[in-house]
């Protein structure tokens, strides 16, 4: 005759209980049929919160100024918080407040490169790299010397000077920091200095041209910075 199985079940204390499991203990030692009621307690309260945190997201630009600074960093990706500062006269405590409820909310992400850093719509849209492009891009300066260097293989700090009219200098604070984000390379020829860009960086700009419908450096409404 087979032996019964072996009970391995253990006795569990009401504090050791879940709450949900605790109410359901409390509704039976008074009436077994309190548990429906209970039960359907439990269920409201559970879709009531996800509702709440539902309606709450969507409530996050309820605020215009939050929706304005939302809806420019969208038209804008890669501004920065003097940018949307200066641009809507808006306090710098009020901006840190609203910039910080959209990130806390994930409507906008910060972004950062070597020496900046710029906002973001929390689309997915743009990865790290072309990120970094459109901060660099919101210098005027910057901006012109991409597009100089989107339109040539190869080309000395020199000539970039030139074509510029802007000091040797001056060149070489800009592709300093583009060259620390990854954007182009630098060869180096005794004093003078030639640049191209990166392979990644020649693709992802070539993929913004076609995201925007737009030449590739027309896409920006003002720059940040003019240097």
């Amino acid at each position: 005759m087979q032996e019964p199985p072996e009970d391995t079940s253990q006795e569990v204390s009401f504090y050791e209980l879940t709450p949900r499991a605790m109410i359901i203990f409390v509704a039976l030692s008074f009436s077994p049929i309190l548990v429906y009621p209970v039960e359907f307690f439990l269920m409201i309260k559970i879709f009531v919160y996800l509702g709440y945190r539902k309606i709450d997201e969507m409530a996050v630009l309820y605020n215009s100024n939050r929706r304005l600074i939302f809806e420019t960093v969208a038209r804008n990706p890669g501004i920065n918080f003097n940018t949307l500062m200066i641009s809507y006269g808006i306090n710098r405590g009020v901006l840190q407040y609203h910039l910080h409820i959209l990130e806390l909310k994930g409507k906008i992400v910060r972004f950062h490169t070597a020496k900046s850093e710029g906002y973001f719509e929390n689309s997915g849209r743009w990865g790290n790299l072309e990120k970094c492009i459109f901060i660099h891009m919101r210098n005027s300066t910057t901006k012109k010397i991409l597009g100089i260097l989107s339109d040539s293989r190869e080309i000395t700090r020199k000539e970039i000077a030139e074509i510029l009219g802007v000091s040797g200098p001056s060149i070489t604070w800009h592709t300093n920091r583009l060259s620390e984000d990854g954007i182009i390379t630098i060869t180096r020829n005794g004093r003078d200095a030639s640049f191209r860009l990166s392979h990644d960086a020649a693709r992802s700009i070539r993929g913004l041209s076609r995201a925007l419908q737009s030449p590739v450096f027309s896409g920006q409404a003002h720059a940040d910075q003019a240097v």
